[in-house]
């Protein structure tokens, strides 16, 4: 298996390169006589440059990133769902079936505290707000006067 493998790495990296080599001689750059060569063909390059880049960029993105992260995506939601999304579930119910079981055994109790804490904080609220009982407007009047 690893040699098929090897062989057809090696099959497609010479599919890849002998191409390219032939077209490497037959491009032959100039070298500039003075710098206002020199200036035009890094313009040039710099304007290809600019032209070529976001197409690029986009097709790369498009065509290699998004669906090397979406196959990652899809592997990681296969393995979650069928190994630790079900172990969590089971440890959650057991958790719930254990607290259920208290919060029952202790309701009573709760709501009575509930209760006391409730009538003591409409006490504390009565005696911080003596004048509840006047509306707003009057409090205006009061401001005004």
């Amino acid at each position: 298996m690893n040699k098929l493998i090897a062989s057809l790495l090696l099959l497609i990296t010479i599919m890849v390169l002998i191409p390219n080599i032939s077209r490497a001689e037959t491009t032959i750059l100039k070298v500039p006589e003075n710098t206002e060569e020199a200036q035009s063909f890094l313009s040039d390059i710099w304007t290809k440059m600019k032209n070529i880049i976001p197409g690029e960029m986009e097709r790369l993105w498009k065509q290699e990133v998004l669906p090397m992260w979406k196959k990652m995506m899809d592997v990681w939601s296969k393995w979650w769902d069928t190994s630790i999304q079900p172990w969590l579930e089971n440890v959650w119910d057991k958790i719930m079936s254990l607290l259920g079981k208290e919060v029952e055994k202790r309701k009573p109790y709760i709501e009575e505290e509930f209760q006391k804490e409730k009538d003591e904080f409409i006490e504390e609220a009565d005696q911080r707000i003596p004048d509840q009982g006047r509306s707003l407007w009057e409090k205006f009047k009061e401001l005004i006067q």
